[in-house]
């Protein structure tokens, strides 16, 4: 019966410690994010072809959902990127081929300083950037058109 008791006992104070330990841990884990700068990108396919996704990266950060692989014409793909600790931010790419040449996709959200994005395409076809929200979860539409 002692043995029982003791065992009893150390489960009791194993359950308090797990207990006190998340009831300390679980909101740093919460607000950890709230650090992070985000940029949730959006691409806009205006082309009568597809968009094939030729590939991505980061200088910083990384990503949290990926592009997709391919966007129709008419269509739309979402994705994001986070900073991540000790990281300056983000600082990724995304690389489609159109029907008229390789199109890439750049866009910065730094810890310091504006937004910035760019887009680099052939002269035959447009590409056009709206920041549509600012600051350290900042949001941009690319679309890519005739």
């Amino acid at each position: 019966m002692p043995h029982l008791r003791a065992h009893g006992l150390r489960a009791i104070a194993a359950t308090a410690l797990v207990t006190g330990l998340v009831t300390v841990i679980a909101p740093t884990i919460a607000n950890a994010d709230d650090k992070l700068f985000d940029m949730v990108v959006t691409v806009t396919n205006s082309l009568a072809g597809s968009l094939t996704m030729t590939g991505f990266g980061n200088n910083e950060g990384q990503f949290r959902t990926e592009p997709e692989l391919s966007i129709g014409p008419g269509g739309t793909d979402m994705f994001s990127t986070q900073s991540t600790r000790g990281s300056d931010g983000t600082d990724a790419h995304v690389g489609y081929n159109t029907p008229y040449g390789r199109v890439t996709l750049i866009w910065r959200n730094p810890t310091i300083g504006s937004n910035t994005f760019d887009c680099w395409h052939p002269a035959a076809i447009s590409c056009s950037y709206q920041e549509t929200k600012t600051g350290r979860n900042g949001a941009v539409t690319f679309t890519i058109g005739p």
